[in-house]
């Protein structure tokens, strides 16, 4: 597959421990130069070897970032950027990108904290924030709730779109047609992952809070943790959303095509919003559309935000307690070959002996859509968090290696981030 003769050398975009960070020198690093060096080669060896467009890495333990490594470009691959005059930038640890399912994990912490304020239950029938009755017509008599949401158990599958409504009013899409019959399991038994259960987490939040979703969201999950990141790059500054990534992958003719954030959103002051006809963001009605802002997959942030998220979420009581864990026949739930294994509240959970993170306990979230395959983890028994990201991955399902949850892309960069904290 040739190149596209846009495409600056990629191996040569390769920065090391502190890239990104504004320049500012690690103290009490553990790892020696040397052995940076290593990890930096051998994190530009897997883009050679996967073609990809960009990689990068940070691993932090007790507040210290201890590697943080990228590779590639985030801008300035695509023949029609080269048209536009757009130059190459290098992808950096403080590039912000489109998170993908890594979202719902700052979701379930807003959810979190709306709860502890009193405005909502995590555990009340989530009708009663929705202003209409939704139930799941195999079960009328039992409610579904945000836990169920949150944790994929509400009995609700995807519809062909979950994230836009051509008419703009979401409660178009919850027709009886997403439901799964339950079979032998009660409501909130059996794990289905599915989309819009975060559409419609963020309706019902949206509508209790009487707030926009993108705000409530960076109120509530974002602004504490002191992060320029948003919804649907909604809130960021406009100096870090110009230095935002693609994400890219190679069309037909080996030429990499932008499939989301090109430079017309890199340089918008708006949110990246579907809107209809004369609709406006100023006119939009609270609770309308929970999808408006993607609550599930549509955060915008570095890799040096995740890990800053990864703690917050280790931290969290609410989202360590698993709510499904796959039963040992594996008939509970559609676990995908065990790469599902257990669930909390917006976040993956793996014991130990089930890890993709060897011999650790570990919650987390992995992210994959539109050429990205990523994923943020920390340990729970440790102050240790990671974040990782791959991008320019064909649209086929990549093989997977080693463990269930990881793949020929993946399973190098947590090897990587075990290297660096050894």
């Amino acid at each position: 597959m040739s190149n596209s003769v846009f495409a600056p050398n990629r191996r040569h975009a390769v920065l090391g421990i502190g890239a990104g960070l504004g320049g500012v020198a690690l103290s009490g690093c553990s790892i020696a130069v040397r052995r940076q060096a290593t990890l930096d080669e051998q994190l530009a060896d897997l883009l050679d070897a996967r073609d990809l467009t960009a990689a990068g890495l940070v691993v932090r333990r007790e507040g210290e970032i201890i590697y943080a490594g990228s590779a590639g470009y985030a801008a300035g691959l695509s023949p029609d950027e080269n048209a536009m005059g757009v130059a190459s930038r290098p992808f950096l640890t403080s590039s912000k990108f489109r998170v993908a399912s890594m979202t719902k994990s700052v979701v379930a912490l807003a959810a979190i904290r709306l709860a502890q304020s009193g405005e909502v239950s995590l555990d009340a029938d989530v009708s009663d924030y929705l202003g209409y009755a939704f139930r799941h017509p195999y079960a009328p008599d039992r409610a579904i709730t945000l836990t169920m949401l949150l944790a994929h158990t509400s009995g609700v599958t995807d519809p062909d779109n979950y994230w836009s409504v051509p008419s703009g009013q979401f409660r178009d899409l919850l027709t009886p047609n997403i439901f799964r019959p339950l079979g032998s399991h009660r409501l909130g038994e059996f794990f289905e992952y599915a989309n819009i259960n975060f559409g419609i987490a963020a309706a019902a939040l949206e509508s209790a809070a009487g707030e926009r979703f993108d705000h409530l969201t960076k109120r509530l999950a974002l602004d504490p943790l002191d992060l320029d990141v948003g919804l649907n790059w909604s809130g960021v500054s406009p100096e870090m959303r110009a230095l935002g990534a693609s994400l890219y992958r190679r069309d037909d003719a080996g030429d990499w095509r932008i499939q989301i954030d090109g430079p017309d959103m890199l340089t918008s002051e708006e949110p990246a919003v579907l809107l209809y006809g004369d609709a406006t963001l100023e006119a939009y009605q609270i609770g309308a559309n929970g999808a408006l802002f993607s609550p599930q997959g549509g955060l915008r942030a570095s890799l040096e935000d995740l890990v800053i998220i990864a703690e917050a979420v280790q931290r969290s009581l609410e989202m360590r307690q698993p709510i499904w864990t796959r039963d040992a026949a594996g008939d509970n739930g559609i676990h995908d070959d065990s790469f599902f294994q257990s669930i909390g509240l917006g976040s993956f959970l793996y014991k130990a002996q089930d890890s993709p993170w060897t011999g650790k306990d570990i919650i987390g979230h992995h992210g994959e859509a539109y050429g990205l395959h990523g994923a943020y983890w920390a340990t729970l028994d440790e102050d240790i968090q990671i974040a990782y990201a791959a991008v320019g991955i064909p649209e086929i399902p990549p093989m997977r290696a080693v463990h269930p949850a990881l793949n020929i892309y993946t399973a190098p960069l947590m090897a990587l981030a075990q290297d660096a904290l050894a």
